[in-house]
């Protein structure tokens, strides 16, 4: 279709011509335009109709069956692993790219925004059991959020946050807490024993942040100032 960029789209697409002094819609064949055969035409027709066509939607989502299920993903997101430079996702490390496998989101297929908008279609419905054994944090059935705090993975929770609008306030079955629960937890430990580390102080600004985007306290019931 190198001929549609050199004569301009739009004439192409409102070819009208006049025809016994009243307007007459012709093929471009009719018209004798240059290069107008049938091929052509039927190339055109396949451009409008990609033109005019619906965006796609998003997929239904369906999550894994169980918590278990996300084990490989739990340990890619402790791990960090990262993806081989030959991998063409356009993704960095393991645990985004087998999110979006889950969200059926292809990066270089649907462009930024609809990739996003899969993946937030998914964690919305799948959050509640992308619970993770770990090892590291030595607690059962916690979320990504929590795993990613405890590992100090704060560009993923930035991320899950700002570009995967990640829920904020499930509660966990086996801690009873929320992801602002557990920050707040982790937050006085360090508090308690290392005040003027780094790892308190950003600590405090991912309470902070989170707070300030809609996370809620549920088992902790009168938290003290974080600052």
């Amino acid at each position: 279709m190198k001929f549609i960029k050199s004569v301009g789209l739009v004439g192409l697409l409102t070819l009208t011509l006049t025809a016994n002094s009243a307007e007459k819609e012709m093929s471009l064949s009719e018209c004798g335009f240059p290069l107008a055969g049938e091929q052509f035409e039927s190339n055109l027709n396949d451009l409008l109709s990609a033109a005019n066509a619906t965006p796609p939607e998003v997929p239904e989502m369906t999550c894994l069956p169980s918590s278990h299920a996300y084990a490989e993903l739990c340990l890619r997101l402790e791990i960090k692993t990262e993806l081989p430079e030959t991998d063409s996702s356009q993704l960095t490390y393991q645990y985004e790219k087998m999110l979006a496998t889950y969200a059926q989101a292809d990066l270089s297929k649907d462009g930024d925004d609809l990739f996003v908008k899969k993946v937030n279609a998914y964690v919305q419905k799948c959050a509640p059991v992308m619970l993770c054994d770990s090892a590291s944090i030595k607690k059962e059935k916690i979320d990504l959020l929590k795993v990613a705090l405890y590992l100090s993975n704060y560009d993923f929770l930035e991320q899950a946050l700002e570009i995967y609008k990640w829920p904020l306030n499930n509660v966990g079955p086996v801690d009873k807490m929320t992801f602002l629960d557990f920050a707040y937890e982790e937050y006085q430990f360090y508090l308690s024993r290392y005040k003027d580390s780094p790892k308190t102080k950003e600590l405090a600004r991912i309470y902070t942040l989170f707070a300030s985007k809609g996370a809620k306290h549920s088992k902790i019931k009168d938290p003290k100032k974080v600052e």
